[in-house]
């Protein structure tokens, strides 16, 4: 975009809104026009940008990584392989997000959270295999969510269990978050000796010791039907995943929210200039 006889300043906007700013040297301006054309260009920049920052998620540590809904397997941002919906038990695929693209916000692998499975049945069933040899160690269960069908909150609210303990009940996707957007729960979890602990509580049912599978299950609730979009499992702690990374986003949705209707409007205010150029013409 720029001029290779100016010193130019290029920004990018990372996932948290924070801007920074590169200076990459060339030769020195010669004139105050090309300075002020240099300052239009990076406003432009500024303003269609996409989030930088990938949301760090360490590779080795990934015991099962699902797309669940979709028939394709998936590299995010941090080269995890995310296969071809598979472990789960009932429920019916879905890719109706993957119909609304403009709708969504500008989101590292956003790709995950617009194929899901859901059931109209009383849960869905994941078995997610575990290592047979050396099971035993903390685990985050990162299960990833958006909403694609309702409009307002209390549509959809479901619950989680590993085995036959609910680790979180009232789940409302649409109320965290709204439409067309990521939302991310962390579950961390033990296992010593073969058996799962939550918060040092022994769970029944949550491992199976005859094929070393992790039982989740999306519940129905007091609302509509269960569902899922995307499952992450690492053996490792909450650094080992995108926690930190997403909850900095958490903070800074409505700002790029914002951002991205800018995008959309300077959009379609150049395509209007284009079409009076050209009727012009």
């Amino acid at each position: 975009f720029f001029n290779d006889t100016a010193t130019t300043e290029i920004y990018t906007r990372s996932l948290v809104g924070s801007v920074r700013c590169v200076q990459e040297t060339g030769y020195q301006r010669r004139v105050h026009g090309q300075k002020r054309k240099a300052q239009i260009m990076v406003s432009w920049v500024i303003l269609f940008a996409i989030p930088l920052l990938a949301l760090a998620v360490n590779k080795d540590k990934v015991v099962v990584a699902i797309n669940c809904g979709s028939p394709n397997s998936f590299k995010d941002a941090s080269d995890v392989i995310y296969s071809e919906d598979k472990y789960f038990k009932g429920g019916v695929e879905s890719d109706l997000g993957t119909k609304f693209s403009d709708q969504w916000p500008d989101f590292p692998d956003i790709e995950l959270y617009q194929t899901e499975r859901y059931t109209n049945q009383e849960a869905l069933l994941y078995k997610l295999p575990l290592s047979k040899v050396n099971v035993d160690g903390h685990y985050v269960l990162v299960l990833k969510f958006s909403e694609v069908y309702f409009d307002s909150p209390y549509k959809k609210v479901f619950g989680i269990n590993l085995g036959t303990k609910q680790i979180i009940s009232d789940v409302d996707i649409f109320g965290k978050v709204g439409k067309y957007a990521p939302y991310d729960e962390y579950v961390e979890f033990d296992i010593r000796n073969r058996i799962v602990y939550v918060e040092n509580e022994a769970v029944e049912s949550a491992f199976s010791q005859t094929d070393s599978m992790l039982m989740v299950s999306f519940v129905r609730g007091r609302q509509d039907n269960p569902k899922i979009n995307a499952i992450l499992l690492v053996k490792g702690t909450l650094k080992d995943t995108d926690y930190e990374s997403y909850t900095e986003y958490l903070k800074n949705k409505e700002k790029l929210a914002l951002e991205k209707q800018e995008k959309l409007q300077q959009k379609r205010t150049q395509e209007n200039e284009h079409l009076l150029e050209s009727e012009d013409e």
